[in-house]
């Protein structure tokens, strides 16, 4: 049943000319916060989801802000354009990935249009406020994968053994690949699965004590 659920959820944006499948700049999988922020944007307007990513965009940037600055906004459109300005800033997409990504999501054009604007216009200042709440340490900032298919070897002239390569981009400029057969792709999906089902399950433990 985990695994249905996670599968569900994958999206992948494209592939890229080295064959490597390229993921939305905020990962594989959909998060259930993204979905909802996708519902609630059809229904609203600019004077309803304008408001909402500006006061996130300034909680990210490091101002200081009163709970009566949350009261009023729409709870989906914040966690959604959290979690999005938290991908942008990690990943620093270009223009045309985020809106690329975000068509794909079925965030309205014009909803998309106005957050990529506003990212680029804030993003040194939220960068900067990302850097003072991180530690000092190295993170991914995209992950690439492909699948190779060795037809032979030294010991047997047909082998048509499947494996995955997988490119891990730092954020420090530093590349680490490493590869992984089938069987441990299935272990890792199954170990993906219950953290995120874990995660999930502690979103809703905490969402009614979030401001």
């Amino acid at each position: 049943q985990i695994m249905r659920a996670v599968v569900t959820h994958i999206h992948h944006s494209h592939i890229d000319r080295e064959g490597f499948v390229v993921d939305p700049f905020w990962g594989a999988t959909t998060p259930p916060v993204l979905q909802n922020l996708a519902r609630e944007l059809a229904g609203l307007g600019p004077d309803s989801y304008q408001p909402a990513l500006n006061l996130v965009v300034r909680y990210l940037s490091g101002e200081e802000l009163k709970e009566d600055d949350f009261e009023l906004q729409n709870e989906s459109l914040l966690s959604g354009y959290q979690l999005l300005l938290n991908a942008a800033i990690r990943n620093t997409p270009s223009r045309d990935e985020m809106m690329r990504d975000l068509a794909n999501s079925k965030i309205p054009h014009e909803a998309a249009t106005h957050f990529c604007e506003v990212f680029q216009a804030n993003e040194e200042r939220l960068k900067a406020g990302a850097k003072r709440r991180a530690p000092n340490l190295a993170t991914v900032s995209r992950v690439r994968w492909r699948i190779d298919v060795s037809v032979s070897s030294a010991a047997l002239s047909r082998v048509l053994k499947p494996s995955i390569l997988t490119r891990l981009e730092l954020d420090d400029g530093r590349y680490e690949s490493f590869e992984m057969s089938s069987e441990q792709l299935q272990e890792l999906r199954l170990q993906a699965a219950e953290a995120l089902h874990r995660l999930d399950a502690a979103d809703a433990a905490i969402a009614p004590l979030l401001p």
